[in-house]
């Protein structure tokens, strides 16, 4: 089955907090950690080859704070992030570089409060990108359990917990070509239905439908730009020209 380069795609949800410092523990914060074993193309092609995690909010945002909670599973903390970078772009193809950021070792105990994560106080962003330099010891995967964005005051009612996150995270549906023109095809296991929908850049559905013994999709009356299709729990974007 076929790779295409440009699929990257995401289902934990994010959570994003318009009080400035309030962020309470979770007790179960630990149970579904993000995992990325496979290194695959950075966004920002600078860092080539890595893992990495995007996340799409929508449209463009003015930040603030953040908290982080690092893997926390008892058995996988040396997956954890521990040197990153951090990045933003309000197109999700010219990065502006932030800093490095360090990610303290979570402890694997059953409330875990996490730390507070990149202060991105007054910066403008749609997109977030985290590329793992290190982890806590191990050389294969990364792994991360969940982070709270802050908005600044006049930005409140923008991002839910629908917000879309993008990383390399291999999954069952792969869509094809990328960039494409009128027709997407998908691959995968289609032999029940298989809802689709799909978004533009902003947060708005386009089209939805369901898939049935069918691999394809017409798109002709998209306009060209980029699209995020949701099959089932997946999320893949698409470049229309």
């Amino acid at each position: 089955m076929p790779k295409i380069k440009y699929i990257i795609i995401f289902t934990l949800s994010v959570n994003i907090l318009f009080s400035q410092d309030c962020f309470a523990p979770d007790e179960k914060i630990w149970q579904n950690p993000w995992q990325s074993c496979q290194q695959s193309s950075n966004p920002n092609s600078d860092y080539g080859q890595s893992h990495w995690i995007m996340y799409n909010l929508g449209e463009i945002r003015l930040l603030s704070k953040s908290w982080i909670w690092n893997c926390n599973d008892p058995k996988k903390l040396s997956q954890g992030f521990a040197d990153i970078k951090v990045d933003y772009s309000s197109d999700g193809v010219n990065w502006t570089y932030w800093d490095d950021f360090y990610c303290p070792k979570a402890n694997g105990d059953l409330v875990y409060p996490g730390f507070s994560g990149p202060d991105l106080q007054g910066i403008k962003a749609q997109f977030i990108l985290l590329s793992v330099i290190s982890t806590h010891g191990d050389g294969d995967c990364a792994s991360l359990s969940d982070i709270k964005f802050n908005l600044l005051p006049g930005y409140e009612e923008g991002v839910t917990s629908s917000t879309l996150q993008i990383t390399n995270e291999d999954k069952s549906f792969h869509v094809y070509p990328n960039p494409c023109h009128d027709i997407i095809y998908i691959s995968g296991d289609l032999s029940r239905a298989v809802e689709f929908n799909i978004y533009n850049v902003i947060g708005r559905l386009q089209a939805k439908g369901s898939l049935l013994k069918i691999n394809s999709i017409n798109i002709e009356n998209l306009q060209s730009g980029t699209y995020f299709i949701h099959l089932g729990q997946e999320v893949h974007r698409i470049f229309k020209i």
